[in-house]
């Protein structure tokens, strides 16, 4: 065993029967030499190292009463003193009865998950993120910046999953009722070889949280920002896309806004009433620090955009006032804080589209 050199008989008959036996001769030569090597000091030192290696409970020793006879090696354990040789085989059985088990366990559990509440969950997830995301493109394709440049989201199964993970995404987003008997076969098969995968990584995680992680849809898809000026073609927006850095932030809000707006697209279709009365609806999005890092030459384009979304500001700025044509009414709270008196003043405002007026308080 362990051979690396093969045995050839150069030539026939009785002569290439002598070259054989000769290979083999060397053969068991070289085996001999190395289990010399192996002596009493050697599998004591051996068993020393694994010692402390041992599960609880379990020990081992090798004895040897009379010099003659070969080096006895016994384990002592739950199952009592045994040889070597028996005790593996007993625990090697057990073993293979508890993986066993723990086999038919995992089937019976993912049984329960992918004909239960959570493979629907999964499958209604997949569907409603790309729902969400034709909401926000329906709302941008009505908005653009001012340098008519249009913004497109694109969300998509990653091409980056390898065939196994996009096969098992595919049975995922359909639903279980739809799902046929080989079609559930195959996904047990799949998802077992991925939670094995995710075990062998993390073998301290609980499985709750390794089944969690392996079902994130999340990680299967890709959400990409595409822009467009004016007629050209359509472009990934990377560090690279041919834009000024005031256009790559204005575009970058209006993909947010866009998620802020069609999230009250989504609820407001679940109120009651006509769906063309959004009237008594208050659309809100809060920014804290709003725009801070844009230049104020953008400023008026970025509440321009929040008013063709039909959005409602909430807003704390150290230099904001929004007093820009584009932005129909605004409530402003000035905090006057002075340091002598250690008081606080607030002084309100009103801006109509086109006047700023300072309001009296009571």
């Amino acid at each position: 065993e362990g051979a690396t050199e093969a045995i050839v008989a150069v030539h026939g008959g009785s002569k290439g029967l002598g070259e054989m036996l000769g290979g083999i001769e060397r053969l068991l030569a070289g085996g001999a030499a190395e289990a010399a090597a192996v002596d009493i000091n050697s599998v004591h030192g051996s068993l020393l190292q694994r010692r402390d290696a041992l599960g609880a409970g379990w020990d081992a020793e090798a004895r040897q009463e009379d010099p003659s006879l070969p080096l006895a090696v016994e384990v002592a354990g739950p199952l009592g003193r045994a040889p070597l040789a028996e005790a593996a085989m007993v625990v090697a059985g057990q073993h293979s009865q508890l993986v066993g088990l723990l086999d038919r366990k995992q089937a019976d559990a993912l049984r329960e998950l992918l004909q239960g509440l959570i493979a629907t969950e999964i499958a209604e997830k997949v569907h409603r993120a790309g729902k969400f995301v034709d909401l926000m493109n329906g709302r941008l394709t009505s908005v653009a910046t001012a340098h008519d440049v249009g913004v497109r989201l694109r969300w998509r199964r990653s091409p980056e999953l390898d065939a196994p993970t996009a096969r098992m995404v595919e049975l995922l987003a359909t639903r279980p009722d739809l799902r046929l008997e080989e079609d559930e076969h195959e996904l047990r098969s799949l998802l077992s070889a991925r939670l094995a995968e995710a075990r062998n990584l993390e073998p301290d995680v609980p499985y709750r949280q390794l089944v969690a992680g392996t079902l994130d849809y999340k990680l299967w898809h890709e959400l990409t920002v595409m822009v467009q000026r004016g007629g050209g073609s359509e472009t990934r927006l990377s560090r690279r896309t041919p834009l000024s850095e005031g256009e790559k932030k204005i575009v970058t809000y209006l993909s947010l806004f866009a998620a802020v707006a069609a999230s009250h697209d989504a609820l407001a279709a679940q109120q009651p009433g006509p769906e063309h009365d959004r009237s008594g609806i208050a659309r809100f999005v809060l920014l804290d620090d709003a725009f801070a890092k844009v230049s104020e030459d953008n400023h008026a384009a970025l509440f321009g955009l929040l008013v063709d979304l039909d959005l409602d500001l909430v807003a704390t700025s150290e230099r904001l006032w929004g007093t820009h044509a584009c932005v129909p009414q605004l409530a402003i709270t000035e905090v006057i804080r002075d340091a002598e008196l250690k008081a606080i003043l607030l002084e309100h405002y009103h801006w109509d589209g086109a006047t700023l007026a300072r309001r009296e308080t009571p």
